[in-house]
């Protein structure tokens, strides 16, 4: 607010913030959310921010939006401003962009909120050869922005290759995965909005008997498989570890044998998996403040790195990394169950054909 000249605080309380406003800290009975009590949000000045034709703030002159759960694509989740992507206004660059020479923001010819925020997204595939992006919230705007979204991102891609031939990555086809919660494994209409994937929040708890004895992955692994490859092909990002839920190493606790054998019920998974950093090591629960999920964001624990059991499960985790990388068969191909004991399963993709075989020692 102070240093681009938007919004305002109430007159005469400037007096109770030092000369830089950011280096304002509570007081010993406050929190850091106090520092509301400072601010006049039906100033007129708030025009010199996003202004009322680019988002629904509740503010000022600006629109208020309706609750999420009552309109999920236009109303306000946790309290946060909504971009107006379904509107066909034309908008100018906001006051405040304009006066923020280090976002490089350029006004752009009769263009929408929606264009505008397409066009600085692909400038990162364009730029930098992102090949992905992985959405969150996504049922909080409507699927036509997605659409236009993965459109102009595979153009941008294929702009990026045409000017970095010898580049090694990014893929030829660019990827979006949809995080909408509680989705499992099935094709919803994420799918003609132009994701490839959504994430399925199901793994979690399946894969913690998997990594007790893997051969209770089984029903899960036929499962999967038989939906996401019949006769109209899905795909699902699963996880055992990401920042709103919980981490495995709480699930596994201390026992390192846990968390190494959980890589083998993951990385075994069918269709899309994510590595959320610090499962291939026992990243430990962290601290909390006022968000209990905190714990889940703590440090990575580089440190642990050089005792030998990390650096063993480490190891297993690269391993079956390196194996899944080398063979597509794994999270695309058609999963055979071949023997209980020792369990042993087959995955086919065209002349891709691999075996697992699970043994207890």
């Amino acid at each position: 607010m102070q240093t681009f000249g938007f919004g305002s605080l109430y007159d005469g309380f400037e007096k109770h913030l030092p000369d830089q406003w950011g280096q304002w800290q509570p007081e010993s009975w406050e929190n850091n959310h106090a520092y509301h009590a400072f601010i006049d949000y039906d100033h007129s000045d708030w025009r010199h921010w996003w202004g009322k034709d680019w988002v629904r703030a509740g503010i000022a002159d600006y629109d208020t939006p309706p609750n999420a759960s009552i309109d999920a694509q236009r109303g306000s989740l946790a309290f946060l401003p909504d971009f107006k992507t379904e509107s066909d206004q034309t908008v100018d660059l906001p006051l405040f962009l304009q006066n923020k020479s280090s976002s490089r923001a350029e006004a752009l010819t009769d263009a929408t909120v929606r264009d505008y925020l397409v066009s600085w997204l692909t400038s990162w595939v364009r730029d930098f050869g992102v090949d992905g992006f992985r959405v969150d919230t996504a049922k909080h705007v409507e699927p036509e922005a997605w659409n236009e979204l993965k459109q102009q991102a595979q153009q941008a891609l294929n702009d990026y290759r045409a000017q970095n031939p010898d580049a090694a990555l990014p893929a030829e086809e660019f990827w979006m995965v949809a995080e909408v919660f509680p989705h499992s494994v099935r094709r919803s209409g994420y799918f003609d909005a132009g994701f490839d994937a959504v994430i399925n929040f199901d793994l979690q708890e399946e894969a913690s008997a998997g990594a007790k004895c893997l051969p209770a992955m089984e029903a899960v692994y036929q499962d999967y498989a038989s939906r996401m490859h019949g006769e109209t092909p899905f795909n699902v990002m699963s996880y055992i570890s990401s920042h709103d839920t919980n981490l495995f190493s709480r699930i596994a606790g201390d026992d390192p044998v846990l968390q190494k054998r959980a890589a083998a019920a993951l990385l075994l998974t069918p269709g899309a998996v994510q590595i959320f950093y610090g499962d291939e090591t026992g990243r430990p629960f962290g601290a909390t403040g006022s968000d209990p999920h905190q714990g889940t964001r703590s440090d990575m624990n580089w440190a642990d790195l050089e005792q030998p059991e990390t650096a063993n499960i480490l190891g297993h985790w690269q391993a079956l990394g390196q194996f899944r990388d080398r063979h597509p068969a794994v999270g695309a191909g058609a999963h055979k169950l071949i023997s209980q004991q020792p369990y042993t399963f087959s995955r086919t993709h065209g002349h891709d054909r691999i075996i697992v075989a699970f043994a207890r020692k």
